[in-house]
């Protein structure tokens, strides 16, 4: 694999981690209103898991499209980590800037409100009982975390997450479809 290769892996690590970041922060921004319109829930779940299948779409693209079919497993497994890696530094960054200026108390305003409902209290009052900690307590904390935090939580998470599912999203970027690229342009 020449320089001019390994230049277009990088660069392609860089736009397509942009891209998932994006997913990302368009998928944090409905989960972080849920309170306002609860429906927003779904469809923030439904682009976080888009984003992993848009993943091995994207490399899957890369491989055929641009490589003519050239990328190595590990540079593919490579791929994905630096993919992760970009994604997760553009949400920390979206999460700062959306909590600092358009949050406007949305996102600490949804587990305020489960904590109101007794059932959910309960249950999560349960969930939390082996860490000893109270859901009120719970709440305090995320009501009152700042957005720095918040996005290095995020970031941590999103690179941990990462690190597992990497290499199973390299393996199904590797399989090879029975279409012909020269086909689909």
């Amino acid at each position: 694999m020449g320089k001019e290769q390994q230049e277009q892996i990088r660069n392609a690590g860089a736009w397509m981690g942009t891209y998932i970041g994006v997913m990302w922060i368009v998928s944090f921004i409905c989960m972080a209103n849920v309170s306002r319109v609860p429906t927003l829930s779904v469809l923030g779940a439904g682009i976080a898991i888009g984003s992993v299948i848009a993943i091995v779409v994207l490399i899957y693209q890369f491989r055929w499209r641009a490589l003519k079919g050239e990328l190595s497993f590990g540079k593919s497994w490579l791929l994905v980590i630096q993919i992760f890696l970009y994604g997760s530094i553009l949400l920390a960054t979206g999460i700062i800037i959306y909590m600092k200026f358009f949050d406007h108390g949305a996102f600490g305003a949804y587990y305020e409100q489960l904590i109101e409902n007794p059932e959910t209290k309960l249950l999560l009052d349960q969930l939390l009982e082996r860490n000893g900690i109270d859901s009120e307590e719970f709440v305090s904390q995320i009501v009152n975390i700042s957005p720095i935090n918040l996005a290095i939580n995020f970031m941590e998470s999103n690179i941990l997450i990462g690190a597992f599912i990497s290499l199973p999203l390299a393996l199904l970027s590797r399989i090879k479809l029975g279409l012909s690229i020269e086909k689909n342009r």
